[in-house]
């Protein structure tokens, strides 16, 4: 099986965006987001730093996926530049940099501060061990440094960006569930500290940054969720779904104002369930519900979504018709609408946020992005070397750095080693 990295793009200083993949292993995705509860969204990259030293260049497009358009042209730019209005093609601009001090792992978890990109825990999956050190990426001089090794050796589920401090949660040894530690690390003084556990310890679908608090999304409980103040050092249960008929709930992503979750209503007049979004507000700690959407997705409510912009997209397979081609949603909460476009694939084991209105998505190569405003796909070219095949990928400031352990074909190979890039649209 193929795995699925999605890309996630953003670039102001003390916010990130941050998906990984767990390659054949079970493990959950993550995704983290920097924004004012009931602020303004962050929808564009600021002033980008100079490219790391690289010691290759670009690669050449791939005419393998001919549903997808694809772009090269030119030298590779020596800054990141994010996507324009109206923009519709792809500058391929991958770059091999320096994999750094850490032993070959899968399941990497890794933020961008603003200055670097913070890589911790990981896997040693031909042992099932669990690692509990880390490094420091500085994009702008291409170097590593070795970060204070994490207190507890269980396996990290989930990492974010709080502005000051990198939050991590984690289990014993390599389980997925029960939540069991929880420490923050601050870069600026290398060292870690003890946060409190959430008043539910079962390991949450979804973790982000809503720019005054963590909240984590744990469907299936009586409070299903929590709000962390970093200020306090201490959590707020959030208010059970109150949307009438609910009767599922799933993924979710963070809009920029709400958490958007994938779930399923009674209707009125009976029968069948129906797909809706459910949408919660932490700063008013309200839910509310979306209108249905044009198609039904096959795998609801456990299509990975994304967002950019303050819309929401997710991929999969139509319900109705499952196969090999894929169906876009595309949803604004604002005005409460949806598209539906065709997909380049039937769906990804992880979806995305992104930098603008676009969406992007990693598939053992290639990268898929989708602009949310024009409902368009485009894709880069081929990585100029070995694809990561268990990692994570994160902006550095409007380039994305790729992160973990190589593949062979179609499948990672633990003798193989770590493999890091930078791509700058």
């Amino acid at each position: 099986m193929a795995c699925v990295v999605a890309l996630v793009m953003v670039g102001c200083r003390g916010s990130e965006h941050q998906v990984t993949l767990d390659a054949g292993l079970g493990g959950p995705s993550t995704t983290t987001v920097a924004d004012p509860e009931r602020g303004t969204a962050t929808t564009a990259a600021t002033a980008a730093r100079p490219a790391a030293p690289t010691t290759s260049s670009r690669g050449t497009a791939t005419t393998a996926r001919p549903a997808v358009p694809t772009t090269t042209s030119g030298p590779a730019p020596q800054a990141p530049t994010p996507p324009v209005a109206g923009w519709r093609g792809v500058d391929s601009g991958w770059r091999t940099v320096d994999s750094g001090p850490l032993a070959t792992r899968g399941e990497p978890k890794a933020v961008w501060t603003g200055r670097e990109v913070i890589v911790v825990g990981g896997l040693v999956i031909d042992q099932y061990q669990a690692l509990a050190d880390g490094a420091a990426f500085d994009p702008a001089s291409g170097a590593w440094r070795r970060i204070a090794v994490r207190p507890s050796s269980g396996r990290v589920l989930h990492a974010v960006w709080t502005g000051t401090e990198v939050l991590t949660f984690g289990s014993n040894h390599i389980d997925l569930d029960p939540l069991t530690t929880a420490y923050a690390y601050n870069p600026s003084t290398d060292r870690w500290r003890p946060v409190p556990l959430p008043p539910s310890t079962k390991s949450p679908h979804a973790v982000v940054w809503t720019g005054r608090r963590v909240l984590i999304w744990q469907p299936g409980e009586e409070a299903p969720g929590a709000l962390y103040d970093p200020a306090a050092d201490a959590w707020t249960p959030i208010p059970a779904n109150s949307v009438p008929g609910a009767v599922s709930a799933g993924a979710a992503t963070w809009t920029g104002d709400e958490l958007a979750v994938e779930g399923a209503v009674t209707p009125d007049h009976g029968g069948p369930v129906e797909q809706r979004l459910f949408l919660f507000d932490p700063a008013r700690a309200t839910w509310r519900v979306s209108s249905r959407p044009p198609t039904e997705l096959s795998s609801w409510p456990y299509q990975p979504a994304g967002s950019a912009g303050r819309q929401v997209a997710i991929v999969g397979p139509p319900a109705a018709s499952p196969s090999d081609t894929g169906t876009t949603l595309i949803y604004d909460p604002a005005t409460d609408r949806w598209r539906s476009v065709p997909a380049p694939f039937p769906g990804a084991q992880v979806a995305s946020d992104g930098i603008g209105g676009t969406i992007v998505f990693f598939r053992m190569g290639p990268l898929f992005l989708l602009d949310v405003v024009a409902a368009h796909w485009s894709t880069s070219g081929d990585p100029p070397g070995p694809v990561v095949g268990d990692g994570v990928v994160v902006s550095t400031g409007g380039s994305a750095f790729v992160f973990g352990i190589t593949s062979v074909g179609n499948m990672v190979d633990v003798r193989q080693p770590n493999g890091a890039y930078l791509w700058t649209p």
